[in-house]
C-alpha cells in the first residue's frame, strides 16, 4: 500500500484541462472518451478532432488518472495519483478529505463478442490494463477505481 493523492478542480476551461492532462499523465498515456452516442479508448496522442472535449473522459498512465466531466462550457476534474509525494503543484488541487492509499489489481477486459455492453470498446494494440483502488484508510472503503497502464 502507498500514500495516494485524490484531488479536484472545479470549472476549468478546455485549455486548462489539456494542460492538466499533459502535466500529470503526459502524452504517452491513454484516454477514454465518452459521449452518449459513442465511446473511444485510444492512445492520448490519437485523440479525436474535438481533443479532450467529451461529455466525460479519463486519461491515464501507469501511476495517475485524470477524469473530467463537461459542465456547461467548463469541466470538473478529478486527479487520482498513486504517490502523493510525486504530484506536482498539489496546491492547485482541492485535496479530498481522507487518509488515502492505493492497491493495484488486475483488470478484466470483456471479449469483443460480449453482447451485454451497450457499446463495443476496442482495446488498442499493445495496451495492457490494470486497476488501482483508492481506499480511505479511515473507513476501509474503496472510493475510486482507476484505470492504469500495466507495465
Amino acid at each position: 500500500m502507498s500514500t495516494a493523492f485524490v484531488g479536484t478542480q472545479q470549472s476549468v476551461t478546455l485549455e486548462r484541462l489539456t494542460e492538466l492532462v499533459e502535466k500529470h499523465v503526459g502524452s504517452a498515456a491513454y484516454a477514454f472518451w465518452r459521449w452518449p452516442h459513442d465511446v473511444l479508448l485510444d492512445a492520448l496522442q490519437n485523440q479525436p478532432p474535438t481533443g479532450l472535449k467529451s461529455d466525460e473522459g479519463q486519461a491515464f498512465n501507469a501511476t495517475t488518472e485524470i477524469r473530467w466531466r463537461h459542465r456547461g462550457e467548463q469541466f470538473d476534474v478529478l486527479l487520482l495519483a498513486k504517490d502523493k509525494e510525486k504530484v506536482q503543484h498539489k496546491k492547485c488541487w482541492e485535496e479530498m478529505e481522507g487518509d488515502w492509499h492505493s492497491q493495484e489489481r488486475e483488470a478484466m477486459v470483456y471479449l469483443e463478442s460480449e453482447t451485454s455492453l451497450p457499446r463495443k470498446v476496442i482495446l488498442p494494440s499493445g495496451l495492457t490494463l490494470g486497476q488501482r483502488y483508492f481506499i480511505d484508510s479511515r473507513t476501509g472503503y474503496v472510493q475510486f477505481v482507476a484505470l492504469r497502464v500495466k507495465s
